[in-house]
């Protein structure tokens, strides 16, 4: 508050937050190994406009948008099925937007190595992420972003991720 600056997202590693903050949030299963828990939050100079849709939270600039997805996996639908329905919807809604440009994109779920159905989850997880990326993303694959993807100790898939009316400039 006394910085001038606004909220545009907060990440919280191994901790729940106190009370609401009024912009997108991912709560982790990742405490630290030693010390107290983190919180990293994302902040802007310039005014931000917040944005709800269907478990989607985000926070824009003129120029730029942060946002966080929350999505309980469903019993008996793999996690390729999960992640190919979410990124193209994702990726659908940036353009309708006006950020089509996925610059940085975060991903986090549980049992990362666990098998599922013969294939392990986060092979699952790629094989649906490629799927929506390269029927969804303009200019595929030399616009592809910049991404990770942790295993958690337990809670939904969330995605946390950075996009620009304007295309990035790959390192």
């Amino acid at each position: 508050a006394e910085s001038g600056t606004h909220p545009m997202a907060v990440v919280s590693f191994g901790h729940r937050f106190p009370a609401p903050v009024p912009c997108p949030t991912i709560t982790l299963d990742l405490p630290r190994i030693d010390g107290p828990p983190l919180v990293e939050v994302w902040t802007s100079d310039k005014p931000v406009t917040l944005l709800e849709t269907a478990g989607c939270s985000m926070a824009m600039t003129s120029d730029v948008l942060i946002g966080s997805i929350r999505l309980d996996e469903r019993s008996g639908v793999s996690l390729d099925t999960t992640t190919y329905g979410v990124y193209r919807d994702l990726l659908q809604q940036l353009r309708l937007l006006g950020y089509p440009h996925l610059w940085r994109i975060w991903n986090y779920f549980p049992h990362i190595n666990d098998d599922q159905d013969g294939l392990e989850r986060y092979r699952r997880f790629c094989v649906g992420r490629h799927q929506a990326l390269t029927e969804s993303l303009v200019d595929f694959p030399i616009s592809l972003p910049a991404a990770t993807a942790v295993g958690t100790r337990s809670g939904p898939l969330q995605i946390m991720f950075l996009a620009g009316a304007q295309p990035a400039t790959h390192l």
